[in-house]
């Protein structure tokens, strides 16, 4: 019978705590009215904008602006989107680009006749230990997103970390409860062999858009204590989130609605 010998609980302690305060790439979006989140898998650029406008509202979406790039990553591209609507639009990249002399994608570039300054898009990637289920969620409804802790961690000597009690709404006073839904991995004993076993620890935390008319951005932290107390923050994925008022027009036709979950 295999019995747990020494699970992970015991190096790391998984604690809740009240939000910790946001750091970039987050802060690109704080000071800005536009509701906006981009984000790849693999070579496929997808952008979600709300136009909270009540009329259309056409948006420009372009690549940074940096004269050292030999290769864009992507063609810009326009949006049309009708008042009170949410869009959802992917593009290809470019296969002349390459990430190892042009540099990494990160911002995209987002204008409009009511944002005639170009607001910077962090690109979110499914990477450093957590996958999304979903970059756009309706009110109400259910977030899922699994934490990989080996990758998340790296090289890090495992002893605190802390999930943020809430999730916050940039923009709003929503908040909304976290829960930790499933833990596995750690060190595991099987008496029969006598052998201690180590297997990859990984959670999944569950979230519950929250109950709103207008739209914002969902985010959370995850903080990491050493043994001498210090800390470090890992950022939650920014998720648009939207309420009843709103239409969601997916414009995703050559690639898959929500490419995330593996």
């Amino acid at each position: 019978m295999k019995t747990v010998f020494f699970v992970l609980a015991a190096l790391l302690a998984i604690s809740v705590l009240s939000p910790a305060a946001a750091f970039t790439p987050r802060e690109q979006v704080r000071d800005t009215e536009l509701n906006a989140v981009a984000w790849l898998d693999d070579d496929v650029l997808y952008v979600a904008i709300a136009n909270p406008s009540r009329r259309s509202e056409r948006f420009f979406v372009d690549p940074p602006k940096d004269t050292r790039v030999r290769h864009d990553p992507f063609d810009w591209f326009s949006m049309t989107i009708p008042a009170r609507g949410i869009m959802l639009k992917s593009t290809s990249l470019s296969p002349r680009w390459d990430p190892r002399w042009d540099g990494e994608l990160e911002k995209v570039l987002i204008s409009g006749h009511d944002y005639p300054r170009e607001t910077a898009v962090p690109v979110q990637k499914p990477v450093a230990g957590m996958k999304v289920d979903r970059y756009v969620a309706e009110s109400r409804q259910t977030i899922e997103i699994d934490v990989d802790l080996n990758e998340l961690m790296q090289d890090r000597t495992f002893h605190r970390l802390v999930v943020d009690r809430e999730y916050t709404v940039i923009g709003s006073r929503e908040r909304g409860r976290i829960d930790v839904t499933s833990f596995d991995g750690g060190f595991e004993h099987d008496r029969r062999r006598n052998e201690v076993v180590y297997r990859k620890p990984s959670m999944t935390l569950q979230m519950q858009a929250p109950r709103l008319w207008d739209v914002g951005l969902l985010t959370f932290d995850l903080t990491h204590y050493d043994e001498r107390g210090r800390s470090e923050v890992y950022e939650g994925p920014m998720i648009l989130v939207y309420g009843a008022d709103y239409t969601f027009i997916d414009e995703t036709r050559t690639h898959p609605r929500f490419p995330i979950r593996r």
